[in-house]
């Protein structure tokens, strides 16, 4: 294909510029106005200017099918470049995403969801023939928390849904606000009715008194340092694959922070009330290192383990059948993955050992063989 001119290429980088801006804004719900100082607005328009460059860079070697579809490759790099920033900046909204994502895969009796001609994700019911007639616009329960007041909220933890409790929070914002409900905001408005907060937490190696930070700082570090950083992170899993299974077990169903002592329960240490983050045993998928399916075959639970999870989690009867039923391995684990970190007690039951604290002495034996493995990288995994 002949490059383009340079005129044709300024051509297409300003229709292309106004339309990543406009795709950008709506996704992050931020209005990236430069006097705008919120940090969530600094941080969108950081992003902006980031996939700006990017685009005028590739302007001059996409081929035939990205120029004649310009705007849907324009739209997808706008996406792809939000769904980056979310893991890396934002890990527990990524996660709230991903929950509500999964819960709406596994029910498709329920929801479904649509995607549009430019990749936006929308949520819709399955089969639903009545009307609805919206009594307010999502956006407005984005941008006005009065509008909130009326919507049902859950006393459950986010990270403890059941299937009854997601189907009647879609069920009670697509009654609100219609079919059709875009994905990134339905999602801001979950994180606000959850009350869903980016939890800061201790490292993998940091000592007692060491400040804590938040795993999106860990990934959010200059490139040549993250490289170094998933290199380490790397023999961390090589390290935590080499434990017994016992122990792994231990540590990868509750992390505390991998190379740290564990503390009394086995929960990890962070600055928030409420459950432990899930930050530690998010950090491999996020980091491409380990899939959840991967970390599944690591731990290699069996139907019976399965089924006493679900037990000791108080699953509701219905959903325990439901997950009973799941044929393939990697649906039972990622199932599984949504009640991560897991209480000791709930650990010692699905591998009958006797009490909590044998959870907590094979977690502790597990912490010092990794602080042995990683003593090398402790000064790396601090930055």
């Amino acid at each position: 294909m002949a490059e383009l001119t340079e005129a044709q290429r300024i051509a297409l980088f300003k229709e292309g510029d106004g339309l990543l801006r406009g795709t950008l804004a709506f996704k992050s719900g931020c209005s990236l106005a430069e006097d705008d100082h919120r940090p969530d607005n600094q941080q969108a328009i950081d992003l902006y200017y980031e996939t700006r460059a990017r685009l005028w860079e590739t302007l001059g070697h996409l081929d035939t099918h990205e120029l004649t579809h310009f705007k849907a490759y324009v739209r997808r790099c706008a996406a792809n470049a939000w769904v980056d920033h979310l893991r890396e900046r934002h890990p527990m909204r990524l996660s709230l995403r991903n929950r509500m994502l999964y819960f709406v895969k596994t029910h498709p009796e329920r929801f479904v969801i649509d995607r549009d001609d430019d990749e936006t994700l929308r949520l819709r019911r399955a089969q639903d023939s009545r009307p609805l007639s919206a009594r307010i616009d999502l956006g407005t329960l984005r941008s006005q928390p009065g509008a909130r007041a009326g919507l049902w909220r859950p006393a459950t933890h986010w990270t403890r849904l059941q299937a009854a409790e997601w189907c009647r929070l879609l069920d009670g914002l697509v009654e609100a606000c219609g079919d059709g409900l875009e994905i990134e905001a339905l999602t801001t408005v979950l994180m606000d009715l959850l009350d869903v907060q980016e939890e800061t937490t201790e490292s993998l190696t940091e000592a007692p008194d060491e400040p804590a930070r938040d795993v999106a700082d860990e990934l959010a570090i200059d490139p040549p340092d993250r490289l170094v950083m998933r290199e380490v992170m790397q023999k961390a899993w090589q390290a935590i694959r080499s434990l017994k299974p016992e122990h792994r077990a231990a540590l990868l169903l509750n992390p505390p922070a991998v190379g740290a002592r564990a503390r009394p329960g086995g929960t990890l240490r962070n600055r928030a009330s409420g459950p432990a983050a899930r930050a530690e045993v998010d950090v491999f998928p996020m980091l491409g290192i380990a899939s959840v399916s991967e970390i599944g075959r690591t731990l290699n639970l069996q139907s019976h383990q399965y089924a006493a999870a679900w037990s000791a989690l108080a699953v509701a009867p219905d959903e325990r059948a439901r997950l009973s039923a799941l044929p393939d391995e990697r649906e039972r684990f990622a199932a599984l993955w949504q009640h991560l970190p897991m209480a000791d007690a709930v650990i010692a039951k699905v591998f009958d050992w006797q009490n909590p604290q044998q959870v907590i002495n094979r977690r502790a034996q597990a912490c010092e063989q990794l602080k042995r493995q990683l003593v090398d990288h402790r000064s790396i995994l601090r930055r």
